[in-house]
């Protein structure tokens, strides 16, 4: 596991915790019956719309096929990059901010005392999943891995875009030990 980049700590700051997304499958238990359905209706949608063009048009044009597929094969592999970009985060927590770190080595933090609340998420993964900021409790539970890849930005904050209102760290090696140091250094918690 990397160290937080130096430029990533602040002057007296010290790592508490450090933790890393656990290997997940992409077809875990929590969200098969999702992704199947994203999948099924990718290719249903895509076939259908392909089908009624040929059939309406003589002499129809490859762009709109192209279109058709390019988007179609966006939206299939999706979830198998998530899932990459997910396996390679990292996750810190110093005595005044929580840290995630992204494949592309894109820094977001939290402080702790601006976490409101936080929670341990379960169901929403094969593994429980560290949730942080109570605007994200409603969203865990309908894009777990998209929400973890894309923190919640405040758009209306004037400062660093790497500061966010929430985030949430995907199935992290030792989340009680992580779940341990918030509880006594930021507001409420709970159990989802």
């Amino acid at each position: 596991m990397e160290k937080i980049p130096n430029d990533g700590l602040r002057n007296n700051e010290h790592v508490l915790w450090q933790g890393k997304t656990q290997p997940f499958p992409l077809l875990d238990s929590a969200g098969r019956f999702k992704l199947l359905s994203l999948w099924i209706g990718t290719v249903v949608v895509s076939a259908s719309l392909l089908v009624a063009y040929l059939r309406g048009n003589e002499n129809p044009g490859k762009g709109f096929i192209a279109l058709v597929t390019v988007i179609a094969v966006i939206v299939i592999l999706s979830p198998v990059l998530e899932r990459w970009n997910l396996q390679a985060q990292q996750y810190w927590i110093t005595d005044q901010r929580a840290v995630l770190m992204t494949r592309n080595k894109t820094i977001y933090s939290m402080n702790l005392d601006s976490i409101d609340d936080f929670q341990v998420a379960h169901g929403v993964a094969d593994r429980e999943c560290l949730v942080l900021g109570s605007c994200l409790f409603g969203e865990v539970r309908k894009q777990p891995r998209w929400r973890s890849i894309h923190p919640k930005i405040d758009m209306q904050s004037h400062d660093s875009q790497t500061r966010v209102l929430g985030m949430i760290f995907y199935c992290p090696s030792d989340i009680h030990a992580a779940a341990a140091l918030l509880k006594g250094r930021c507001g409420k918690s709970h159990a989802a």
